[in-house]
């Protein structure tokens, strides 16, 4: 046997804090394109039922009704808003730049109703990571300095 005594392992570099965020950031940014693209797919769909007329016919009435009415033009706007928001969010997390909007970016990408799914796991997944990222003490230095 063998009894030599190694010197410990080197510590694994630690890496930026810029390198920290860009695959967070990005995550974010491709949720929130999809996003878009996903309410801009259902806000095309809901203008063609209505310029095709009887809503009610395909819906059935009630809930579906209403969600296919101006209730439901409201919500895609809205959610075209917050996928605009969490890009915007994304930018201010890669450049380091404003770590609130960063933040509350990330916390509504967690936000199902505003990124049309299956891209709302993408956004859920991308959320998480970054608000992880968003919390490590030099992360959030790394924001002060600038």
């Amino acid at each position: 046997m063998n009894d030599e005594i190694l010197p410990p392992a080197p510590a694994p570099p630690s890496s930026s804090p810029s390198d920290q965020v860009a695959m967070p950031a990005m995550g974010l940014m491709i949720a929130g394109a999809l996003g878009i693209l996903g309410n801009i797919v259902f806000l095309l769909l809901h203008f063609g039922a209505m310029t095709l007329g009887g809503l009610s016919a395909f819906t059935g009435g009630g809930m579906g009704g209403m969600m296919a009415g101006s209730i439901g033009l409201f919500f895609r706007v809205l959610g075209l808003a917050a996928c605009c928001f969490v890009i915007y969010g994304a930018m201010q997390l890669k450049s380091l730049g404003n770590y609130t909007m960063a933040l509350v970016a990330a916390i509504v990408a967690l936000i199902p109703c505003f990124i049309p799914c299956p891209c709302c796991f993408i956004g859920i997944g991308a959320g998480i990571w970054a608000i992880i990222v968003l919390i490590k003490p030099d992360v959030k230095a790394a924001f002060a300095q600038k």
